[in-house]
Order: structure tokens, then sequence, then C-alpha cells
């Protein structure tokens, strides 16, 4: 006959250790359940054949304090490469319209673009370029961003 012998709630961690012993007080489990594994802990202590009455209030104090993971937000990379920014462009179907932005700008913020548009290796999140071009796109900053972190990945 298994037996639950001790539980275990670690406050800092939200999870609990039991332990299971034989009739001779040998150790026959121990294992460490994270909040989210409150329900392994149950199908254990059944296939075990050891009831969990005395620990439901524990069990429920655990998945109550459960912490949902949130995916940390995409850094957003400062340099990309042109290829990058111009095949980040394309798949946003902006490609066509710099140009055209371009053109449209005042003397010689125009040209400046112009020659950073064909003769830059890299773009910058920073650089004079991409305000300019996100005004003339009419793309907001986190649209920027987005394209940034699209381009990193190409």
């Amino acid at each position: 006959m298994i037996t639950l012998k001790q539980v275990i709630h670690d406050t800092k961690t939200n999870s609990v250790e039991a332990t299971w012993v034989d009739a001779d007080d040998v150790q026959a489990k121990c294992h460490s359940y994270a909040d989210v594994q409150m329900g392994m802990f149950r199908d254990d202590a059944q296939v075990l054949g050891t009831p969990l009455d005395e620990h439901e209030a524990l069990i429920a104090l655990v998945e109550a304090n459960i912490v949902p993971y949130v995916t940390p937000p995409p850094t957003i990379p400062q340099v990309v490469s042109m290829r990058q920014a111009r095949l980040a462009l394309l798949g946003a179907g902006l490609l066509s319209t710099v140009s055209t932005a371009i053109a449209a700008l005042p003397s010689p913020q125009k040209e400046t673009a112009q020659i950073e548009w064909e003769y830059a290796v890299e773009v910058q999140r920073s650089s004079g370029l991409v305000p300019a071009m996100a005004l003339a796109l009419g793309m907001t900053d986190a649209q920027i961003d987005n394209l940034f972190v699209v381009a990193s990945t190409l």
C-alpha cells in the first residue's frame, strides 16, 4: 500500500511537492508539480490510490494563483539590411509606393531620401529616412516597428 506522506507548498514558485511512501515508509514516489500541473497531481494520486480530500484546499489555492504566461513583446530591431527592408515592404504591399513617396518629398529631403534608398546598405530605425517615409506612407510608429520585426526575419 502506498500513502501520501507529505505535501509541501512552495509559495515562491506556486508549486507543490508530494512524497508517497510504501508500507515500510520507503519513498515510492516524490514529484514536484508546477501550478499548472495540479491535474497531473490528481491523476498521480488516483493511480497510486491516494485520496486528496485533505489537500483540495491547497490545490485550489495553487490553481487560483496561477500567473498566466505572457509572451513578451518582440524586440524591435534598430537596424536591418536594405534587402530585408525592401522584402518587408514588398510583403506589406508598400514597395511600389516608396518611389512615389520619395518623389513627393520637398527638396533637399527628397534628394537625401533618394540617395539613402538607392545606396544605403542598411536602414536604421532612428535614421531620418524612416520617419520621412512613415509620414509619406501614412504609417504609425507601431506599423514601422512591425515592419522592422518582420524585416529582421527575412
